[in-house]
């Protein structure tokens, strides 16, 4: 019935879509370092706060399954700045039933397709549902959403799909954290666009 589609692709093609209409220049999305070294960065924010050990732990921990072997004090540096910006917001705690890392999503997409993907960070309070992305590139100078248009469309998504699962769309939140500045962007509109 459905095909599925993984919800970073559909994003991008979305994305791509509207810039060609509007014509817009396309900009090249290359990480920092790399899809070896976000993987690093991404897994050694899971097991801070899975095990709440050090940053350097953290990615030496990572880097045996992921293999890095370059940029590895960076890998540090940029794990110890998302957790102290998820701090910052009050989502740093023991993943548990209120905090999900790698939450997987799921349902139905525009044209038969079935989307699917994981999300970042998912944390649930009474009065709130955040959806946080980490990202390893290079911050943007301007404009989140201008230089980052199919994350931004990324995030907008899996609250879609939490929304189609029964949550309150005013109650949702969608931010992208830059692991190389360590903050969280929060999408200003991202409640109006996800209806």
């Amino acid at each position: 019935r459905f095909r599925a589609v993984g919800v970073a692709g559909d994003a991008r093609l979305r994305v791509e879509q509207d810039l060609e209409a509007v014509e817009l220049p396309k900009k090249d999305r290359g990480g920092r370092y790399g899809a070896v070294f976000g993987e690093t960065v991404h897994r050694a924010i899971g097991s801070l706060m899975n095990a709440g050990v050090a940053a350097e732990l953290a990615v030496q921990r990572a880097v045996a399954i992921t293999g890095l072997q370059d940029h590895l004090d960076e890998a540090a540096r940029d794990v110890a700045r998302a957790v102290d910006a998820l701090r910052s917001e009050g989502l740093f705690r023991p993943v548990g039933a209120d905090l999900r890392l790698e939450y997987p999503l799921a349902g139905p997409g525009d044209g038969g397709k079935l989307l699917v993907g994981y999300a970042d960070l998912v944390s649930a309070t009474e009065r709130q549902l955040d959806i946080v992305d980490f990202k390893t590139d290079q911050p943007p100078q301007e404009s989140m959403e201008a230089e980052f248009p199919e994350y931004a469309e990324q995030v907008r998504t899996y609250a879609r799909l939490l929304i189609g699962g029964g949550v309150r769309s005013d109650a949702i939140r969608c931010g992208l954290l830059f692991t190389a500045e360590g903050r969280i962007r929060w999408l200003a509109d991202a409640r109006d666009r996800t209806e």
